[in-house]
């Protein structure tokens, strides 16, 4: 890595001396090679500097809508593992009442005769 940094600082420092080279012998001929070329070019170069500033704007709008979509990506992920952990909880219950004694379980009558007194009155009763 640190290779081509060297290597890619080199190359830019000799460009730039060359185009200062080139500038300085324009200055003392008085003449511009390749106008038309450079006319050009110099067009590129500002519709590619437009382009940039678009594409910044438009993709600065980018991350919120990533942000957006993981967002609402997460809750439905929450709420698909919610329903999952009813599922599963009503199966280990399940599953928990078929392995227990007391899966049918009724509750006996009592022997006291005064407990089944209560009893009787209390379905008596109406309100």
């Amino acid at each position: 890595m640190m290779v081509f940094a060297l290597v890619l600082f080199a190359a830019s420092l000799l460009a730039t001396i060359v185009l200062f080279a080139l500038k300085s012998r324009e200055v003392r001929r008085g003449s511009t090679p390749f106008q038309k070329a450079r006319t050009a070019a110099d067009a590129r170069a500002l519709e590619l500097k437009d382009f940039i500033g678009r594409s910044r704007f438009e993709f600065s709008k980018v991350i919120p809508a990533l942000i957006l979509i993981l967002r609402y990506g997460v809750h439905e992920l929450a709420l698909v593992l919610a329903a999952l952990g009813r599922l599963l909880e009503k199966q280990a219950h399940g599953l928990a009442d078929s392995v227990s004694h007391k899966h049918r379980f009724e509750r006996p009558q009592s022997r006291n005769e005064f407990l089944k007194k209560i009893g009787d009155n209390k379905g008596d009763r109406v309100e």
